[in-house]
């Protein structure tokens, strides 16, 4: 089952320290060989709450995936995590892998297909045709990323 691993909430706000990340998301992606979807967002921003939606219903369709582990923080929050993970705006997504426990940072469109598609590309290396989204993209689409962070 994919766990959803809200680090903060609207609700709750948790601030967790560098140490307690990589004990709860980096040595589960390391050990266990899953990977985390991170996504990092604040609440006083317009794209962030525009954005939530999606990422909640993302997340929710990977409930039944043992190798996805989800989380979000809350930038503000959790300033130490924030920088140690080399995050400068908000809302990033990244996503960790064992081969790259600083994450895959996602850049492309900020949908609920481009956004599966991105997640798809890295647990199996098959991403799925999304060519009636294509549209105004550049010829050689594939799911964006921006390498890798750090």
């Amino acid at each position: 089952v994919c766990a959803f691993v809200s680090l903060c909430s609207a609700k709750n706000v948790e601030v967790w320290s560098v140490s307690h990340f990589q004990t709860e998301v980096r040595e589960v992606v390391a050990n266990q060989n899953k990977m985390a979807l991170v996504y990092v967002h604040s609440p006083d921003c317009p794209v962030c709450v525009w954005f939530n939606p999606i990422y909640k219903r993302v997340a929710q369709s990977y409930e039944d995936n043992d190798d996805l582990l989800c989380t979000d923080i809350v930038y503000e929050e959790n300033r130490e995590l924030v920088t140690e993970l080399a995050i400068r705006a908000h809302p990033t997504i990244l996503l960790l892998s064992r081969d790259n426990l600083r994450g895959a940072k996602y850049g492309g469109p900020r949908t609920f297909d481009h956004l599966r598609a991105f997640i798809e590309y890295k647990l199996t290396g098959n991403a799925p045709d999304l060519r009636h989204y294509r549209e105004g993209l550049e010829e050689n689409w594939e799911p964006a990323f921006d390498g890798e962070t750090g």
